[in-house]
């Protein structure tokens, strides 16, 4: 049974953000968070989820490039 504090977290607490921050994300809560995610359950186990880690250096780059 899942603890009553998880459910809480899950169903009440949990918020989507839909903006971005400019915070630098640690490489090993990017790589944990890709562990956690490709063992979710998906549609016919066709695991749809795409992602894209572009880092800062490669943003300034490309936009020094164009």
């Amino acid at each position: 049974m899942i603890h009553s504090s998880a459910l809480n977290q899950l169903f009440n607490e949990a918020r989507t953000y839909n903006e971005w921050s400019d915070k630098p994300v640690d490489e090993r809560m990017v790589r944990d968070l890709y562990d956690l995610v490709k063992w979710g359950p998906t549609s016919a186990n066709s695991s749809p989820a795409r992602s894209l880690r572009v880092a800062r250096a490669q943003i300034n780059f490309a936009a020094q490039n164009t």
